[in-house]
């Protein structure tokens, strides 16, 4: 028996599907010349079998404008073939919370309030070692501003230390900001931390401990626990400062601030709050008055006193007990 096949095609096929025959060495020629010497040869397509240069730029004009097949060829993209492009690398569309926004699940609380890393943080709560209100705290909790948050360590120091440091201007409390020289550079009290922030250009009053059992409850606004500021402005205040400061002012989505005003010179007052104080240059602002200089002068029971400029001195006696029973230790 024999069988017999088909003789295999020789060539390659066009873009309409047409073959054209090889020939040794190579591909064969397509008809005409290619003008790419500068020749007025027409040039010819064996998929458009006579048709002038003329004639086909004209079309791949049309093409390149619809997104036909010749444009494709020339830079332009077919509609039908065309895959749409990978969105450029940027934020997510749905926007994230800020730090301190609430509710906000516990183990983001903890590595916000500086306790731990957030899987440090779940390694705490597994360990029955956070308690949220006085109950044991489950992963994938939810804080509320209001909510009392403590940690329990299993280490204790021997001993819990308190001291009021006078924060002079360019000290960062923040030890992780470039640039800038913070706390633990410029006293030499080790494992001390500061319990809440100043500005850097601000002075004053910090509390340095290694009791991190106060944190939250110094810092928690629903504790309301009064500081005070000295503040030093580069021109007069207006006559009607004192009344804007205290009538309530709202900025952004927070609740309306009440702060209790003292003027001592026309330049000069203090401020009672008991927020963190961070909207204090903005508030000030709003009211025409910039801000020269900003101390705070007492936190609590807590005064500056006659602390000069980097000094520190130990909370101690009956101003440590007063301080801490209204802490709630």
């Amino acid at each position: 028996m024999t069988f017999s096949r088909k003789p295999r095609a020789t060539g390659r096929t066009t873009g309409q599907g047409s073959r054209t025959p090889f020939k040794k060495g190579g591909f064969a020629k397509p008809a005409g010349r290619t003008g790419f010497a500068g020749t007025k040869t027409p040039i010819r397509s064996t998929s458009v079998p006579g048709m002038s240069i003329k004639k086909l730029s004209a079309q791949l004009g049309v093409a390149q404008k619809t997104g036909g097949a010749f444009g494709s060829k020339f830079g332009a993209i077919s509609k039908t073939t065309h895959r749409p492009a990978k969105p450029a690398h940027g934020p997510s569309p749905i926007p994230k919370k800020a730090p301190g926004e609430f509710p906000m699940r516990i183990n983001k609380y903890l590595g916000w309030k500086g306790y731990s890393t957030r899987r440090g943080a779940d390694d705490l709560i597994l360990k029955h070692m956070v308690t949220i209100n006085g109950r044991f705290a489950t992963l994938g909790d939810q804080v509320t501003e209001t909510d009392t948050v403590e940690v329990r360590n299993t280490r204790k120091p021997e001993s819990y230390s308190y001291y009021a440091y006078n924060k002079p201007r360019g000290v960062s409390t923040d030890p992780t900001r470039k640039g800038t020289v913070d706390i633990s550079q410029s006293i030499p009290l080790n494992g001390m931390f500061p319990v809440g922030g100043l500005d850097v250009n601000a002075e004053g009053l910090v509390i340095l401990t290694n009791d991190r059992r106060i944190t939250d409850r110094l810092l928690n606004p629903s504790h309301e626990h009064v500081k005070e500021f000295l503040i030093q402005t580069i021109g007069p205040l207006r006559s009607n400062f004192k009344e804007k400061m205290e009538s309530g002012v709202v900025i952004g989505d927070s609740k309306p601030l009440h702060y209790s005003v003292k003027i001592l010179a026309d330049n000069l007052f203090t401020v009672r709050l008991t927020d963190s104080g961070s909207h204090l240059r903005q508030m000030c602002s709003m009211f025409f008055a910039e801000i020269e200089s900003m101390k705070r002068t007492q936190i609590m029971n807590i005064t500056l006193g006659k602390l000069t400029p980097n000094a520190f001195r130990k909370i101690e006696g009956e101003e440590l007990t007063g301080f801490l029973r209204a802490l709630g230790l």
